[in-house]
Formats: C-alpha cells, structure tokens, sequence
C-alpha cells in the first residue's frame, strides 16, 4: 500500500527552499527514523496557473508498508506528520502572502475486473 504526499504553493525562492527543508527532513539521508519516509515514486513537479498566477505543484509516492495493521499506521503517521510540517512552513508569518496547500492521501491498487485478467 502507499500513499501520496502533494504540495500546491506559489514559487518565491525561500518558500521553495523552506519546503524543500521540511521533506529533507523526513525523506532521504538526513530523515530521523522517527520520521524516515520511503520513496516509491517521486517526487514530480508541474507548474499549474490558477488566476493568472503561476503555481508549483509536487507529489511523491511514499511506502505504507502493509494494507493495514501497527506498521502501516506508523508509516500513515509520518506522512501526515509531514503533511503537516509542509503546511506549518505557509503559516509562517514571512509566507503569509504565499499559498502552500499540502495534502496527503493513501493509494490503493486498482483491481481490474477477474474477466479481464
């Protein structure tokens, strides 16, 4: 099972590296394993508009490990922890005029028809 992390926010460059920060710390080398995510896919960029304005969208694809259970909780935790974090960094009083929306989601497989098959 896993999930999907996605961050929409506007694209000032100390936004972008605050946001940045935030996922170093809890994707890659520098993560606690408090925190320590795994990468499936990702992460992956677009640049959207929305009302004339340019926008940065980002996802990553994160292992939740088992469909269910103590171990899959543990790793939903930390998505949401980071989740979050990312929407903690649009609250700061320097990014208050940016938008930084951060959601997370977790992905099932899909199950195509057994007819299909």
């Amino acid at each position: 099972m896993s999930g999907e992390e996605r961050c929409d926010h506007d694209t000032p460059r100390p936004l972008h590296d605050e946001l940045w920060r935030v996922y170093f710390r809890f994707i890659g080398r520098r993560a606690s394993p408090k925190n320590s995510l795994k990468v499936l896919a990702g992460p992956y960029h677009e640049t959207i508009e929305v009302n004339n304005k340019k926008k940065s969208r980002s996802w990553v694809i994160v292992d939740l490990k088992k469909p269910k259970g103590p171990i899959h909780d543990k790793e939903k935790a930390k998505a949401i922890r980071l989740r979050d974090a990312l929407n903690a960094v649009g609250r700061q009083p320097r990014f208050r005029e940016c938008y930084v929306k951060a959601r997370f989601r977790v992905l099932r497989k899909a199950t195509p028809p057994a007819h299909l098959l």
